[in-house]
């Protein structure tokens, strides 16, 4: 209960700065007299703060509902532990028809009572029981954790039949008084079927065709190696494929790993050496991993390219094309280890280069804060970019010697009026507004740094957030010394 007791506490008392999953003891310690209480505990000890926390999760349920239904929300705060940007409009425009339909099909059947339950409900109220059932646990549930929407699943399957349900009541009720009416529905319900799709609300963000251009492209690529990956060897790509490929490519068998995955990398391990450790047999690199792996090993994906073959991995397949990607392959073992690769693409990559970005993340070394780089839409240049997470980024310089630096910083902010203070060792240093949030929006600022021997810590704190904690989309975030 710690945890979703303070995820609550923040909500409500926005000036608490800590973090919820890693900073819950000082709320918990200081309200409940113990730094994990359980929901008994908080019950005893401090009542008064356990009802407000349940009423906060209770006042929080109309935007749980509405994301479980609809995908969007109405609520100033979002029911989920993700910030999730409220959209009213739509929100509330399919909760007041949902509402009205439930409303008139329950009207309708109350005063066909007798009937509806004799030709429809008698033959079903054992499965209505039962669903019904899950409602009591949900309503535990709801006040003590929150609302949800992967906590009520088994809600939301009740309430898509109740609204089913109501709307049958209401076509059959028309269709005994008008019997013309049936007859006029069959003919216009294809048209509104086809209708329909083009006028509800979306879940998927603007995008989303290239990302499923990329990921059938990827696909297409480890087509060839299915039966590897159903043998459960590892397979790193990008993070957004890696769960759907699992069930697509190795029919939930095999490890599908992230590109966040590489964050586990120790201070001077070699890119093979690393691979290997972490049971990878299939490697494929973009233009986003490759600009953070040259990050942080200038040169590494080059020489896996070229003397690849020798640490034991082969270069299998590439394209040159608007997404540039690599593909390599652990070298068997055993008597297969002989064969050379079905094709060797090695010669063909020679003239790969790194991408341009690779040089836009240059000189800093990321403790916390900071996203694995991605690939975005071809109207940002350069369209590799990196998080920046909610509340702020924490960079380490890369062994700077002593003397005058630039810290240059470029992007978008993910949320409206973002506000980026700079500080280094926790002396402010700069600051910057971000107000603008498109592509058009790209805003910049060079923050003069002075290092002297030794250790030093820049963090850059976020004043908002989007969706997923996302704060800023950096296009460069690098440090240079003013001799460069």
């Amino acid at each position: 209960m710690a945890q979703v007791y303070t995820f609550g506490y923040q909500q409500r008392h926005p000036e608490w700065a800590g973090d919820p999953w890693t900073e819950y003891t000082e709320p918990c310690q200081r309200d409940f007299g113990t730094p994990m209480p359980t929901f008994a505990q908080m019950l005893r000890s401090n009542p008064r703060a356990t009802v407000e926390h349940m009423r906060w999760n209770l006042k929080l349920l109309p935007s749980g509902l509405q994301l479980l239904l609809f995908d969007v929300h109405s609520g100033s705060f979002s029911p989920d532990y993700q910030r999730i940007t409220p959209d009213p409009a739509p929100a509330n425009c399919y909760s007041t028809a949902a509402g009205v339909l439930v409303v008139m099909g329950l009207l309708l059947a109350w005063r066909r009572r007798r009937w509806w339950w004799d030709n429809w409900f008698r033959s079903r109220a054992a499965g209505w029981a039962a669903m019904l059932a899950i409602v009591a646990v949900a309503s535990l549930v709801v006040p003590t954790e929150r609302p949800r929407p992967s906590y009520l699943f088994g809600v939301g399957v009740i309430l898509m039949a109740l609204v089913a349900t109501c709307g049958f009541v209401v076509l059959a009720t028309i269709f005994r008084r008008r019997p013309g009416a049936g007859r006029l529905a069959e003919r216009f319900m294809p048209i509104g079927m086809l209708i329909l799709p083009a006028v509800i609300h979306s879940p998927y963000a603007a995008g989303t065709p290239e990302l499923a251009r990329r990921s059938q492209m990827a696909y297409h690529e480890l087509l060839p190696f299915e039966n590897s990956i159903k043998q459960g060897r590892g397979i790193l790509l990008e993070e957004a494929f890696a769960d759907a490929f699992k069930n697509y490519l190795g029919e939930g068998k095999g490890s599908f790993l992230g590109y966040s995955t590489l964050q586990e990398r120790k201070p001077g391990e070699k890119l093979p050496a690393f691979l290997n450790r972490e049971g990878v047999s299939f490697f494929r690199v973009n233009e986003a991993c490759w600009a953070q792996l040259e990050a942080d090993e200038p040169g590494c994906v080059r020489d896996l390219i070229d003397n690849g073959a020798s640490t034991g991995w082969w270069l299998v397949a590439f394209e040159d094309t608007q997404w540039r990607w690599l593909l390599f392959r652990r070298a068997p073992v055993g008597p297969a280890a002989s064969v050379a690769p079905p094709w060797r693409a090695t010669s063909t990559a020679k003239g790969f280069f790194p991408p341009p970005a690779a040089a836009l993340f240059s000189g800093l070394r990321p403790v916390s804060g900071l996203g694995s780089a991605e690939l975005v839409g071809v109207q940002f240049d350069p369209k590799v970019v990196r998080c920046g997470l909610w509340p702020g980024t924490r960079l380490v310089p890369r062994n700077p010697a002593p003397g005058k630096y630039r810290l240059i910083v470029k992007g978008v902010a993910a949320a409206e009026g973002q506000l980026i203070t700079v500080l280094l060792d926790g002396q402010l240093v700069g600051r910057c507004e971000w107000p603008g949030i498109t592509s058009d929006d790209v805003h910049a600022m060079t923050v003069p740094l002075d290092l002297s021997a030794g250790d030093h810590e820049i963090l850059l704190r976020y004043a908002v957030s989007a969706r997923y904690d996302r704060a800023v989309l950096f296009q460069e975030l690098r440090l240079l010394s003013d001799l460069e």
